[in-house]
């Protein structure tokens, strides 16, 4: 598959392929293939080119259609890694997919640069938006008294900066500050890695360090710190009591599951692009260090590094359910609408939920004891119970019982309101006095260290869509 080191091929075959036909570039260091080897790396990249085309544009597809999916500010930064990779698969690998099955570079020494600058910087636009993923993350989770400021604006901002970050270390090639040539197969093109002199010295230094190292260095500091934030706030909700009146003031099992995922799913996108990258980078490196290296030793890598854009989708596929709900219905409506035409079905679920959003409601925190529902708006005390005896203004006959699914039902007899500075009372529904509510509840269990009595014991449920039905 390698020719000799000299840059001598093992065939006449090869070196018939090999063509000098550019304008201004060097290409005194290119060390062709073999056929077999050129035929090889173009059926690789054809392959991993239909991924990543495939993959990048469902995920773009799914942001388009899902308003919910454009509704959460971090995922304008998956969307932004989608069209880098997608932007890699289009403008990067049929220039060099279609070189390699020729066997040298068809399309001349300015569209080698230009190549070289569109990789570099979508490359740099990926690497820099899971930065900011990260900080997203870290800002969340362990100071979470500034996530309401992760708007929508923040997080344009923070793209504006993705990208100006990106040309400030892409564009100084083109204007004399190192450059863009062909890599040591011949069929692809990036930065300059031999160096002759300072100017290129630093370049490649800096680029190493600001493009790379810092990078890596920032990851590993807010994905430890969101690692321990996570252990400190599991061992607090395995300990604590849960809140008897008011907000809690720890996490709920399912949101820390929820962040624990997501977490999970972030790091593991940087675990790859690393590792999809860091043999490029020690190859790139180990060029500045000594005039020759190995052919397999610059061509393995950049083969490899070219799958860094194949793996996001694939990681949002297996860890992220909402994104493959999301993906089948904007994919295949028709069919997502009719397969699983039962109580799960998540299609039929979705469905419910929109059109209970659609009615009058407001947002409640219900508590229940074994005798007693106490319903009241989000983050005061409970306003009804049983007996009459709650701590709000209305009571009633409030029955409790669970239903399929995450859905609990309320049925609330006789409720109307008490009397306010002598105005009469109010029934809460106009039709009658007897209406059923449903909500989307979430208990808290009691932990072994609750020391109240199971009688006096309240499960505290997560804040819901109260809608009268």
């Amino acid at each position: 598959m390698f020719n000799n080191s000299d840059g001598s091929s093992s065939s006449n075959d090869t070196l018939s392929l090999w063509h000098y036909d550019g304008e201004f570039l060097d290409k005194s260091h290119i060390q062709p293939l073999t056929t077999l080897g050129y035929l090889g790396t173009a059926v690789y990249l054809t392959i991993l080119g239909s991924i990543a085309t495939l993959g990048n544009g469902s995920v773009i597809a799914v942001y388009i259609r899902q308003k919910k999916f454009r509704s959460k500010p971090h995922n304008i930064l998956i969307l932004n890694l989608a069209v880098s990779d997608l932007g890699i698969s289009i403008f990067g690998y049929p220039f060099c997919t279609a070189s390699g099955y020729a066997g040298y570079w068809l399309f001349g020494d300015t569209v080698c640069q230009l190549y070289a600058f569109m990789c570099y910087t979508l490359s740099m636009s990926s690497l820099n938006t899971l930065v900011v993923i990260a900080g997203f993350r870290y800002i969340s989770l362990c100071h979470p008294q500034y996530a309401y400021r992760l708007t929508h604006h923040v997080t344009a901002f923070s793209l504006i900066g993705v990208w100006v970050y990106s040309l400030l270390w892409t564009v100084p090639p083109l204007v004399g500050w190192s450059s863009y040539t062909y890599e040591l197969f011949g069929t692809s093109c990036s930065i300059k890695w031999t160096v002759e002199n300072t100017s290129e010295m630093s370049y490649v230094v800096g680029s190493c360090l600001f493009c790379y190292l810092l990078h890596l260095l920032l990851l590993g500091f807010f994905y430890y710190k969101v690692a321990r934030r996570l252990r400190k706030l599991n061992l607090r909700g395995q300990h604590a009591m849960p809140a008897v009146r008011g907000r809690r003031d720890f996490l709920t099992s399912s949101r820390m599951q929820s962040e624990s995922k997501a977490t999970m799913m972030c790091f593991l996108m940087v675990i790859l692009f690393m590792v999809a990258w860091t043999p490029y980078t020690v190859s790139s490196f180990w060029s500045v260090l000594v005039e020759e290296i190995p052919l397999a030793a610059a061509t393995y890598p950049t083969m490899f590094a070219k799958s860094s854009c194949v793996f996001n989708p694939i990681i949002y596929a297996i860890a992220h359910k909402k994104f493959r709900t999301f993906l089948f219905q904007t994919c295949c409506p028709w069919l997502y609408r009719r397969v699983g035409l039962c109580k799960s079905n998540p299609y039929l679920e979705q469905q419910r939920k929109d059109r209970l959003r659609k009615q009058k409601g407001q947002i409640f925190c219900v508590q229940y004891t074994n005798g007693n529902v106490y319903i009241g708006p989000h983050g005061s005390r409970g306003c009804w119970s049983e007996d009459g005896s709650g701590d709000g203004g209305s009571s009633g006959r409030c029955h409790y019982h669970r239903a399929s699914g995450s859905v609990s039902t309320l049925r609330v007899d006789n409720l109307a309101r008490r009397p306010h500075a002598g105005n009469a009372p109010k029934t809460l529904h106009p039709k009658g006095r007897k209406y059923t509510v449903q909500a989307q509840v979430e208990p808290v269990p009691r932990t072994d260290n609750d020391s109240s009595s199971s009688e006096d014991s309240v499960h505290d449920l997560s804040c819901i869509d109260f809608t009268v039905l």
